[in-house]
């Protein structure tokens, strides 16, 4: 059967959730708590269909082998936006069978330009080691200084 490259739908939510699940596993080798797949289905649920969030998916025979979240927020205007429209790019998963076949290659490439259509002038991410060098071929640079306070 072939690969359909398709965006979000409601009846995605907890496919993608069980997705993101086993992303967030092999990156940091523990389960994640019912309570996060809880709260990312109510993100996802609030969230498709609006301008705050973009996400693409490459399915085949009813599920999911690659995805891309591409969550959509406001800053402070800046010199070079504006507008302060921003992005930030969450769970680019592929399943291992099919990594090396420009999946995400390609969703994030969709991604990007609807980013653009809906006016968001900047997306950051923190990518994977191996990823990199997908990334730098898509436009992203390396950012160095950026901090972060986690305050739990």
């Amino acid at each position: 059967m072939a690969i359909e490259i398709r965006t979000v739908t409601y009846a995605d939510v907890f496919k993608i959730a069980d997705c993101r699940m086993e992303f967030l596993f092999e990156i940091y080798g523990s389960e994640m708590t019912c309570e996060f797949r809880v709260a990312t289905i109510e993100y996802l649920e609030k969230h498709i269909n609006s301008d705050s969030m973009v996400c693409y998916l490459a399915i085949e025979d009813g599920e999911i082998i690659s995805i891309v979240i591409l969550c959509v927020y406001y800053l402070i205007p800046k010199v070079h936006n504006h507008m302060g429209k921003v992005g930030y790019i969450f769970s680019v998963y592929t399943l291992k069978e099919y990594r090396g076949q420009g999946l995400a290659k390609e969703l994030m490439s969709r991604t990007i330009e609807t980013a653009k259509s809906i006016g968001v002038k900047e997306i950051y991410l923190n990518g994977e080691e191996k990823a990199i060098p997908l990334y730098k071929k898509l436009g992203f640079e390396c950012v160095e200084k950026e901090m972060v306070l986690k305050l739990e």
